[in-house]
């Protein structure tokens, strides 16, 4: 074993112990099955977490017990992972985003939220981001997972295509067969279910581009990789704000074998959010502040200057702002 391996197991054992002592888990019901999660942390912002397929929130464990330092974290394990029960109803896309929104409810999750999501948990942030814009002030996507990868692999070798499919099928799990067929339905269609247009917020965007030494799957060829990056360029470039990280040091868990990558993708969103945030602040109190000169200046032409003095000295007072602002707006 490498050090460099014995290190990330030791990161990820500490990391799950940190946040387990940070709160225990906990069952919650979501309708007719109920789903394993933890919260922790305090701050302004709800990171909340969602794992690729087949895996469990665990896989988060170094990551979110340093993001709980400064804001408050969400995990939990998507039906039949981890602890949580199965979903008795069919477990497609829809059912996922269903379970998640009704967690949030049920865990009395307030936002603001910053949503991250690991390959086909991506799926999942993204359509409920689109179904909650108002909720939704941050993504960060890390290795995410495309509804046009198999077409766009068709295109460069059919042949390799379908056989990295069919290879990847027969390393599915019984208990996950049910999903898999959903996210290959995804695959096939080279679409997603419409949720709407996701909301304009601060996004970072994580891309695995690894080399190895011998590929078994033709999307970790070169060419492969090569589809791989561009359809995450193409994704990312429908955002205005945020990052586009590309890493040739970690496959495809990235928040595993590179946590800093992730921890520091959330830090740039929380802080893109929050000077957003501010932003918004300003313009609304300029906006009210606006309203009030004119109003006084209705006032003035009506000769009642102490009416117009009054409203005027009334508003710069309740706008918040400090004596160098004031002075600068007059």
């Amino acid at each position: 074993m490498t050090i460099k391996r014995t290190l990330l197991l030791l990161l990820f054992f500490f990391g799950n112990m940190l946040l387990a002592n940070a709160q225990q888990t906990k069952m919650v019901n979501v309708g007719d099955h109920s789903l394993e999660m933890i919260q922790a942390g305090d701050g302004e912002y709800t990171v909340i977490f969602e794992s690729g397929f087949g895996t469990d929130y665990k896989v988060w464990g170094n990551v979110a017990a340093e993001v709980l330092n400064l804001n408050q974290v969400m995990l939990y394990s998507r039906a039949g992972t981890g602890k949580s029960e199965p979903n008795p109803k069919p477990q497609t896309l829809e059912a996922a985003v269903k379970d998640l929104s009704t967690l949030i409810d049920q865990a009395n999750l307030k936002p603001p939220f910053i949503l991250v999501g690991h390959s086909y948990g991506a799926f999942i942030i993204r359509a409920y981001a689109a179904q909650h814009p108002d909720k939704v002030k941050g993504l960060v996507f890390v290795d995410p997972a495309h509804e046009k990868m198999m077409q766009e692999l068709k295109k460069a070798d059919p042949a390799k295509a379908v056989k990295d499919r069919e290879l990847q099928n027969s390393f599915v799990p019984d208990k996950f067969k049910q999903e898999s067929e959903a996210i290959n339905r995804i695959f096939e269609k080279a679409v997603l279910p419409d949720s709407g247009k996701l909301p304009q917020v601060p996004t970072v965007v994580l891309t695995s581009v690894q080399k190895r030494a011998n590929p078994e799957l033709f999307l970790h060829e070169p060419k492969g990789v090569e589809v791989w990056r561009n359809l995450h360029n193409d994704f990312f470039s429908q955002f205005t704000s945020g990052a586009h990280v590309i890493t040739a040091n970690s496959g495809h868990n990235i928040h595993r074998e590179e946590p800093e990558l992730v921890i520091n993708a959330i830090r740039q969103v929380v802080q893109a959010a929050t000077k957003e945030k501010a932003r918004q602040e300003h313009e609304g109190k300029m906006l009210a502040l606006d309203n009030t000169l004119a109003q006084a200046d209705t006032y003035l032409k009506q000769r009642k200057e102490s009416k117009a003095e009054a409203i005027v000295f009334d508003g710069l007072k309740g706008s918040g702002f400090g004596e160098r602002t004031i002075n600068t707006i007059a």
